[in-house]
């Protein structure tokens, strides 16, 4: 965005094959792997789990805010809310192609909450400690 160029790049072959999806390009955020588990509380074997798009909700989440000029202890026990759309369960459906029948006995314990869309709000108020709405529209 702050570019304002055109995101959309070929398709990386270990993603998904191109000519099969009818897709040659996608628009793929990268460095998600650099996400700061421990600044948010958050235990290596929940990140495991936990769908990109949710880790992208806390960081910008709390990128918005502290670029506010508020700060996260200013805000903590307030009624403020935390309002987001979010779509597209693709982490979700990449994770049960990839996993194994064997692995699949073995499921994390954070899996139901770290592949739903719908609960990324409310991990952005729990992250934070805002005890406002929160509501995650898809």
């Amino acid at each position: 965005l702050q570019a304002a160029g055109d995101a959309a790049r070929p398709v990386p072959s270990a993603r998904w094959v191109p000519q099969a999806a009818m897709c040659g390009a996608a628009a793929m955020v990268a460095g998600l792997q650099r996400f700061d588990a421990r600044f948010f509380g958050l235990s290596p074997a929940e990140v495991l789990s936990m769908d990109p798009q949710q880790r992208l909700v806390l960081e910008l989440g709390y990128d918005a805010l502290h670029r506010s000029s508020l700060r996260r202890g200013a805000l903590r026990g307030r009624e403020v809310g935390v309002h987001i759309a979010i779509e597209h369960l693709d982490w979700q459906l990449l994770q049960l192609v990839t996993t194994s029948a064997t692995a699949l006995q073995r499921v994390s314990a954070y899996a139901a909450s770290g592949e739903q869309g719908h609960v990324a709000a409310g991990r952005l108020s729990f992250a934070l400690d805002l005890q406002g709405p929160s509501i995650s529209i898809n």
